[in-house]
């Protein structure tokens, strides 16, 4: 199950139900619906037992997969008494979305930040990035903006700014100077970052297919990412502020 707000501020409850029949993996749609009452844990409970119900598959719940939230938490496995697996793909999400913004790291994705919103703000800096592009015989490809709450669009944003380096580089020493630019050692760290971010974003998208099993994957994804930080951890020319983010990420996963 799953609870999101709309832009209109309006809570809702997603219910899907996944099962194998003649070896494939069906999914469908049990139920969605506005929540007016508050999310408290006994609330939850009452939803998801309702839908249960009209399906007629009370007997029938293996496990319940839901996110970490406390409230979901408690009624899944206090109230409703059923099997809960909390989300791999929701918790990668906080374990990086914490690991960037806990750490140096942060300062830099905020000044790639500030270059992607001046870019994509501006008509004439947006046009002159093309023409810059053109000029050097590259794709014209536009800057990516990070959302607050999905931690890939921070990984998306840096991969672009790497991307499009040299004439974003020049785009911005041509309109805006006094924009802060990055440093050739902050360059190397966002590249660093993205080369680190890479397998947890792969991972995501792996875990989060409709179309396969993904359950039995959990525990062999979280090795091979535990593998991967402890050799970051390992490698002397890693640097310093990537190090606290790597650190954080190591700390998380044995979680």
């Amino acid at each position: 199950m799953n609870c999101w707000t709309s832009n209109t501020t309006t809570s809702y409850m997603s219910v899907t139900c996944h099962y194998i029949t003649d070896f494939k993996l069906r999914s469908n749609l049990l139920d969605c619906f506005v929540v007016a009452e508050s999310h408290t844990s006994q609330n939850l409970a009452q939803e998801l037992s309702r839908v249960a119900k009209e399906w007629g598959i009370q007997d029938k719940i293996a496990a319940c997969v839901t996110d970490n939230a406390s409230n979901i938490v408690k009624a899944v496995n206090d109230i409703l008494k059923w099997n809960h697996v909390r989300c791999f793909a929701h918790l990668l999400n906080l374990t990086v979305r914490s690991s960037v913004h806990q750490t140096e790291i942060q300062a830099l994705i905020l000044k790639v930040k500030s270059i992607a919103e001046y870019v994509r703000r501006s008509t004439v800096a947006s046009a002159k990035l093309r023409e810059m592009q053109l000029q050097m015989g590259q794709v014209q490809l536009r800057m990516k903006q990070d959302v607050a709450t999905r931690w890939n669009s921070t990984y998306f944003m840096m991969q672009r700014a790497i991307e499009i380096k040299e004439p974003l580089v020049s785009t911005m020493a041509l309109l805006n100077p006094l924009l802060p630019a990055l440093t050739p050692e902050e360059w190397d760290i966002t590249k660093e970052v993205c080369d680190i971010l890479k397998p947890f974003e792969e991972v995501t998208v792996e875990m989060s297919s409709e179309r396969f099993v993904t359950g039995s994957k959990a525990i062999l994804m979280a090795r091979g990412l535990q593998r991967i930080v402890a050799h970051r951890q390992r490698n002397p020319s890693t640097h310093e502020p990537v190090k606290g983010m790597v650190n954080f990420l190591a700390a998380d996963l044995e979680k």
